[in-house]
């Protein structure tokens, strides 16, 4: 209004000049204080600055229940909502971990010292067969001490193994591949009997296969395998031979190669909770929220929040349309009072712009 009043003045001493100008200026704002929307214009603009002093806050709903007390009341829902179980989805995570398969690396170092075992072995056995010596007569290493101590069947199995380098090299070949397959000892199988295993290699590679822990052969299963995969190398008469050298000779060697890697099964297994959805129940229109009577535990008391929680924002979404209507009409009907006042009372306010501003 102020302002108003310094531009009219300011119009007035203008207007009081010889220049014609001033008076069409005069008259243009004449123009605008007798114009109609502008008074309407600032009637909104009032209008809404009513409105929105009158819109306060909205009060929460509060909660009544806490964990571990008996519940007042029976509560059913009002509309349909969802939450999360957490008891539901912690067994879920449970169920991961126990499904992922715990992760064993085979030893290189192992697998290293039982091939060299191996490969002692066979060379003493050649040493004995050439020269013809008395298998009795060295006892200076567990390979000679063992040696002296092998069949004579057993021997000529062994001697045919030995009878080539190319039969050697099958052997040791059929060893590797058996070696690298993973053997496990028979105290450690049997402690984790029923698991599922993957098998890591020394290059930290993983295999895909996943494998129950009964299918790992303990080192008495590896010589079996072992022998059964290298009689098929030889004619049938010369196969049980063989087969029964090998079966009664590298049992002695093989020990078990695979080791437990239980920070790697950790992390996967970490790795496999995480990526766990959680279990989200939908609560139906009707649904009881919680029992009258009922002992309010966690997964109960998670429900009741998840209610109240999405009563309170449907609740306050209501309330905040219906106050402003209700508070747009108050205002509305009080500007309209008012105006028919003012327009009987004082009807020049009513028909200039500055005096209603």
């Amino acid at each position: 209004m102020i302002i108003y009043e310094k531009i009219s003045e300011f119009f007035k001493k203008k207007g009081s000049g010889e220049k014609p100008r001033n008076t069409s200026i005069r008259g243009g704002f004449d123009k605008i204080d007798k114009s109609k929307i502008l008074r309407l214009t600032i009637l909104f603009l009032l209008w809404t600055a009513c409105v929105l002093v009158l819109l306060m806050p909205i009060e929460k709903m509060t909660e009544n229940l806490i964990e571990n007390q008996q519940a007042p009341s029976t509560i059913f829902a009002d509309f349909e909502f969802t939450y999360v179980d957490e008891q539901q989805t912690n067994e879920l995570k449970k169920e991961i971990v126990a499904k992922e398969p715990l992760i064993y690396k085979t030893d290189g170092q192992i697998s290293e010292v039982i091939t060299q075992n191996i490969s002692n072995f066979f060379e003493e056995i050649a040493k004995r067969i050439q020269q013809k010596e008395n298998y009795s007569d060295h006892i200076d290493s567990k390979t000679s001490v063992y040696v002296s101590e092998i069949s004579e069947i057993a021997l000529k199995g062994l001697s045919l193994i030995l009878q080539s380098h190319e039969k050697r090299m099958i052997f040791m070949k059929e060893f590797a591949e058996i070696l690298d397959d993973g053997v496990i000892n028979v105290s450690e199988k049997e402690s984790r009997r029923g698991a599922r295993v993957r098998i890591m290699d020394d290059k930290s590679r993983i295999k895909t296969k996943i494998l129950r822990i009964e299918e790992i052969p303990t080192p008495s299963d590896a010589s079996e395998k072992m022998a059964s995969k290298i009689a098929q190398y030889y004619s049938l008469e010369n196969r049980k031979i063989v087969e029964n050298a090998v079966a009664a000779t590298m049992g002695e060697f093989i020990t078990g190669n695979l080791v437990y890697e239980s920070a790697e099964t950790e992390k996967r297994r970490n790795e496999a909770q995480n990526l766990a959805k959680p279990v989200r129940v939908d609560v139906k229109l009707g649904g009881m929220v919680i029992e009258k009577g009922s002992v309010v535990d966690k997964n109960s008391l998670l429900k009741y929040q998840a209610y109240i929680k999405e009563k309170e924002k449907m609740a306050n979404t209501r309330k905040f349309w219906n106050k402003v209507f209700n508070s747009a009409s108050l205002c509305f009907t009080l500007m309209v009072l008012t105006g028919i006042y003012m327009y009987h009372i004082h009807p020049e306010v009513v028909r200039s712009s500055k005096l209603v501003g």
